[in-house]
Formats: C-alpha cells, sequence, structure tokens
C-alpha cells in the first residue's frame, strides 16, 4: 500500500520495505524526479526544523487520527456532519488525553 500511495500520489514511503522494492524494481530510474527528494531528505543536515514532527507519543497519536478519519469518512448514519464530527472530536479526546498522560511524565 506504502508503495503504490507514493505512486499515485508523491507521498513519502514511510517503511524501508517500500523504499526498497521501489528501487528493485525501477521506479527511481523510471522517474528520477521522485528520487530527488529521498536523496535531499537521506543525505541532510539534521536540525530542528528537519526532525519532522516532534510529539509526545506520536505514533499512538497518529494511529488514532489515521482510524477516526477512515471512520469518519466512511460513515454511514442519517446525519453525516453530525457522525464524522463526534468521531473526530472523539478522537481528539482520546489523543489530547495521551498527550497530557505524556506532559505529565516528561513535561513539557
Amino acid at each position: 500500500m506504502n508503495k503504490k500511495w507514493h505512486k499515485e500520489t508523491g507521498y513519502f514511503p514511510s517503511t524501508n520495505s517500500a523504499m526498497r522494492a521501489l528501487m528493485d524494481e525501477g521506479w527511481f530510474s523510471a522517474n528520477p524526479n521522485h528520487l530527488t527528494a529521498f536523496l535531499q531528505i537521506l543525505t541532510g543536515t539534521k536540525m530542528p526544523e528537519t526532525q519532522g514532527v516532534v510529539l509526545g507519543n506520536f505514533v499512538a497519536i497518529r494511529d488514532i487520527v489515521d482510524a477516526a478519519v477512515e471512520k469518519a469518512v466512511q460513515y454511514k448514519g442519517t446525519d453525516y456532519i453530525k457522525g464524522a464530527t463526534e468521531i473526530l472530536n472523539d478522537a481528539a479526546n482520546k489523543a489530547n488525553t495521551i498527550l497530557q498522560e505524556y506532559l505529565q511524565i516528561y513535561g513539557q
């Protein structure tokens, strides 16, 4: 999925296996413009601005948000806006709880 998504959207594959599969099948040879971003990221200087998201328990929060967005988009209830809003608000509350727990342990 990660490999397919990259090909169709330009999304940066987040797994080494997807990157390796793209390389092995010759994707970057056929599409060298897609390789440029990878090379810049892999050879770039590490700085606070290039470190990505700095968020306590990022993976857990990302999983909650991803699942909620998928559920909201697929919502089949009678009032789509209300149902989707409730789903996303619930996810926000769960994510905020996780972040607050992180802050209590590690501080800001």
